[in-house]
């Protein structure tokens, strides 16, 4: 009879006051998997089995190894994992007899992994089950200790006894298999537990690392921005365009490419914003500015301005070969050094997912916000889209599980010092031979310095394709109370884009179809942190979408930004410039407009009305029709500075037919009670 245990120590003294580490779910199954409740992005999961033979248990596709062993015709394995969310079962262990997982949050992956002290395995054959010693990482008490055991034995009714100090928390009789909670410990040192006559045991112990001393970006991030194209070639030279919301005087801009390429290695000049003065050309980060990978034929580079000038609105630059994909990342940055802002970096290609690094930097001033992107590139950027890139507590995933895999997050380093931080990407197994790029900066902090919003803002926007008739996207909305606005349209026209949208954060989502497409859901009164946004019934064929985190509206309910909306369906093509596509009057001259056409045949180039609209959708050259980023259409948004009626202005060479719509947005109330709003400074 197979008889398992696994235990878990909570150590809870003096835990650290920027975040905790938590257990949300645990249990247990016989067979090679188990049956969990579904997770959310970025949650850590640890899956232990045991098996009748010396051979342990197969590693599931997709986690990493934490230790393994057996001997005397028993053996065990434990595993880790970071989920991309909505996950409702383990992996699959081959030729597990039993399965236990626990299911955390608050966890560290600034370290190497989110495992501490160096896993060990026991194996004997008395009737006391050993548990190996685990020095822990931590004794401050943010750390858990876990014991998992196995053995052969007797059948017993009541679950095994738990190590001296240890209580169970959840058990099944007859396997045995447990998870038990020790609190207040500062070592892992694990006692023995008495067990019925034994032929064999296997213990394992490790540490889950809790969180390490980082915060979130708070009110340092002022935009982010990420986009890209795939499956339709940059034509050289090959000149690429990021649009941006309109940025703000004396704050930190960062803009990083990254692209894959069949030939010739290409090299960027003329990196520059568009109304940026004061800064012609952008600088090179001080080293890790440019990585190449020829084995994959990919690279990335990454440049910045400090100390910006007001009013850009988009960022471009110039590559001396075609593209195969590339996609590039936006942050504009306030409360940062205005010059000599950059405090170390990093770069490298590196092999070893599902977790890689841009290796190691060293910081010399405390506050720093590091930041860290990396794409896999195995077979080319693009080959994978269900990825998911997490960090711990105080992390904010700044680009997720994008249509061409590619990751970005950022944190603010409490200490100074040598920092190496990791990335770990979901959907492309364990293979060695899978590779990345990725670069890191460290930007010194200067609190006070730059330009905050004072009006609505677009702090977040995230353009991504999917072809699934039902399709999840990953997306972290940073303020509680901020609006989270999800819009697109398809390939193919269809009276809706969707028949339901939902996601992990419990929004309340008002659809709005106003002319067939483009499609609008919207929660003013969203909640911050990891979500999975889940659209169903998409129409056949690609669809482009825009996801948004827009700070500064009215959030006193989940409609209450909503001032107005209109469309029009099937219009006839009017010439180019398209004109009055659509118009709209809002209510409010402080507000936000946002527009959305569809053409007959793309692809749309600009928004050149109203004066002021920035045009959201990426252009490249030789772009055509056939871009599977922007399905022929256009996206734009204008801040709104008078009740009069805003009729938008599209260019397009090619089109003879356009379906539009657009959304006026309403500010925050000067004065009153607006939710949540605590949790945001400089409004």
């Amino acid at each position: 009879m197979l008889r398992q245990l696994i235990l878990i120590s909570l150590l809870v003294c003096s835990a650290p006051a920027w975040a905790a580490l938590s257990l949300v779910q645990y249990g247990s199954a016989p067979g090679t998997s188990a049956t969990i409740t579904a997770t959310l992005t970025g949650d850590l999961i640890i899956e232990c089995g045991n098996r009748a033979n010396n051979t342990a248990p197969s590693l599931p596709v997709g986690y990493m190894s934490i230790a393994s062993g057996g001997a005397n015709t028993q053996s065990a394995l434990c595993a880790w994992k970071i989920s991309p969310g909505g996950e409702t079962a383990t992996g699959t262990m081959t030729n597990a007899a039993n399965v236990a997982y626990a299911v955390l949050r608050g966890y560290d992956l600034q370290s190497s992994a989110p495992i501490g002290c160096a896993p060990a395995v026991s194996n004997g054959s008395t009737t006391s089950l050993t548990y190996p010693t685990c020095s822990l990482t931590r004794t401050d008490g943010s750390s858990y200790l876990f014991a998992f055991g196995t053995a052969t034995g007797a059948t017993t009714t009541t679950p095994d006894t738990a190590p001296s100090g240890m209580t169970m928390i959840s058990s099944t009789s007859q396997s045995s298999l447990a998870l038990s909670t020790l609190a207040g410990a500062t070592s892992g040192t694990i006692s023995s537990p008495t067990i019925a006559p034994s032929t064999g045991h296997t213990g394992i112990s490790f540490e889950v690392l809790g969180p390490s001393a980082v915060s979130g970006l708070g009110s340092n991030l002022v935009a982010n921005v990420v986009t890209g194209v795939s499956g339709e070639p940059c034509t050289s030279p090959c000149v690429v365009t990021i649009p941006v919301p309109s940025s703000l005087a004396n704050n930190f801009l960062n803009v990083s490419f990254k692209w894959s390429y069949s030939g010739t290695a290409p090299t960027i000049s003329n990196v520059y914003c568009n109304s940026d003065t004061s800064h012609s050309t952008w600088t090179w980060t001080d080293f890790g500015k440019d990585v190449s990978d020829s084995s994959d034929n990919s690279g990335g580079a990454d440049y910045y301005i400090a100390g910006a000038a007001a009013g850009c609105t988009s960022v471009n630059a110039t590559f001396s070969q075609p593209l195969s994909v590339w996609t590039g990342h936006y942050m504009e940055l306030r409360g940062v050094a205005t010059s000599s802002a950059i405090d170390g970096a990093a770069g490298q290609a590196t092999s070893g997912l599902p977790q890689v690094s841009p290796g190691s930097l060293t910081t010399t001033a405390s506050g720093d916000v590091v930041y860290v992107t990396c794409t896999p590139v195995t077979n080319g950027i693009g080959t994978y889209n269900t990825e998911s890139i997490t960090g711990a507590s105080g992390v904010t995933n700044l680009e997720a599980s994008l249509t061409l895999s590619s990751g970005s997050e950022a944190f603010v380093l409490t200490n100074s010092g040598s920092i190496t931080p990791y990335m770990n990407f979901q959907g492309f197994g364990g293979a060695s031979a899978n590779r990345a790029v990725c670069m890191a900066l460290a930007i010194k902090t200067s609190p006070g310095s730059g330009t905050a919003p004072s009006r609505p803002h677009i702090l977040q926007e995230a353009l991504v394709v999917e072809e699934a008739s039902t399709s999840n996207f990953q997306f972290t909305p940073i303020n509680p109370g901020d609006a989270l606005i999800f819009s697109g349209l398809s390939s193919q026209s269809a009276a809706t884009q969707w028949t339901s949208i939902s996601d992990t954060l419990g929004s309340t989502f008002a659809t709005y179809n106003v002319a067939n497409d483009p499609e609008w859901a919207i929660d003013c009164d969203a909640e911050s942190g990891p979500d999975l946004i889940t659209i169903s019934g998409v129409p056949s064929g690609f669809g482009g979408y825009v996801i948004q985190e827009v700070s500064g509206l009215n959030n006193s309910s989940s409609t209450s930004c909503i001032d107005s909306k209109t469309g029009l369906a099937g219009a006839a093509g009017n010439g180019t410039p398209y004109t009055t596509a659509p118009s709209i009057t809002p209510s409010n001259s402080n507000g936000l407009i946002e527009a959305f056409i569809q053409f007959g045949t793309g692809p749309a180039a600009a928004a050149p009305s109203p004066v002021g609209a920035v045009y959201a959708f990426p252009t490249y050259t030789g772009m055509t029709d056939g871009s599977t980023m922007t399905l022929g259409g256009g996206f734009a948004y204008f801040a709104n500075n008078s009740t009069s009626a805003k009729a938008f202005t599209w260019t397009n060479a090619n089109s003879s037919s356009w379906n539009a719509s657009a959304i006026a947005l309403l500010p925050a109330p000067s004065s009153g009670t607006v939710r949540h709003r605590a949790a945001v400074t400089g409004w």
